[in-house]
């Protein structure tokens, strides 16, 4: 345990269903009268390409989820515009994707990209 600016901060790896960690969460909260930070990592895997993405290619990203999930999409960020995916033109989402082990997937295909697609892709889960 260390101590940072007053605060106990601790390092714990466990794993369960993320509304099991949201009920220990709010019941903690609760109890302490405080706000807690949980820093979760490796709740989802994202597949994508491994080498430069070229010119008028057909990148695709992927990501899984344990856990099903109500609902999720793609986002775009620029350094001055966030976009939301959607299937279109250029854009092909695939929900399809989902298998035994990993509940929730969406897929998306960027067809023929040019250099406007340059930017960072993040996934929403809800």
């Amino acid at each position: 345990m260390a101590t940072a600016h007053g605060s106990l901060c601790s390092a714990v790896s466990v794993k369960f269903n993320t509304s099991t960690l949201q009920s220990i969460v709010t019941n903690l909260e609760s109890a302490l009268k405080a706000v807690l930070w949980v820093d979760v990592v490796g709740m989802v895997t994202i597949e994508s390409p491994s080498n430069t993405v070229k010119y008028e290619s057909d990148p695709v990203l992927k990501c899984t989820f344990e856990e099903a999930s109500g609902s999720s999409g793609w986002n775009m960020t620029t350094q001055y515009q966030r976009f939301e995916l959607n299937t279109g033109t250029v854009v092909k989402l695939n929900y399809d994707c989902a298998t035994q082990e990993y509940k929730s997937c969406v897929g998306v295909t960027l067809q023929k990209v040019t250099g406007l697609w340059s930017g960072e892709y993040k996934l929403k889960l809800n």
